[in-house]
């Protein structure tokens, strides 16, 4: 699961409810705030951090899911 946009729904609510979901894992979180991003990732145990989701598309990084939590990122996702 990659989670992109770290906003305080996603640090309260989102991350957390995933993280206890023993079938999922979340590996990778992204927001345009990359020291907010950082520190959730810290927070959480997420082992990576991006401050632009198309660099984790670049990275590879393997996910079946992505997670946009703003209008904004879904829209430009399409």
């Amino acid at each position: 699961m990659v989670f992109i946009g770290c906003g305080k729904i996603s640090q309260t609510r989102h991350i957390p409810e995933y993280l206890d979901n023993k079938d999922c894992e979340v590996v990778a979180v992204a927001d345009s705030n990359y020291s907010r991003t950082k520190e959730i990732s810290q927070k959480f145990n997420i082992p990576y951090a991006y401050d632009n989701w198309m660099d984790i598309v670049e990275d590879k990084i393997s996910s079946k899911n992505f997670i946009g939590s703003t209008q904004s990122t879904l829209s430009s996702c399409l």
